[in-house]
């Protein structure tokens, strides 16, 4: 399945088990891309040579309150979509 090599190449986790959340747009320039969320638990995690798209994997306990205006996190985190899917995880 892409998403769980996906996750093995960007932070060289391999997964215990995966579950389907949904799916939202992102309007790009010219189309409309459909991108699905899963949310995984994660059996292992080893060190790569290279994480391709990341820079690897950061652990946190928690994420930051502010984390929309934190500049040390991608875009793709400051959308309403995090924290609709945590919410539907009651994480």
């Amino acid at each position: 399945m892409a998403a769980v090599r996906e996750v093995w190449e960007e932070t060289g986790a391999r997964i215990h088990s995966l579950e389907y959340i949904g799916q939202y747009e992102v309007q790009a320039k010219a189309e409309t891309v459909i991108k699905n969320i899963y949310f995984a638990e994660v059996a292992t995690l080893e060190r790569q040579a290279n994480y391709f798209e990341t820079k690897g994997p950061v652990l946190r306990k928690q994420l930051p309150v502010k984390i929309k205006q934190d500049s040390a996190y991608s875009f793709v985190m400051k959308d309403d979509v995090l924290q609709l899917s945590m919410e539907r995880l009651n994480l």
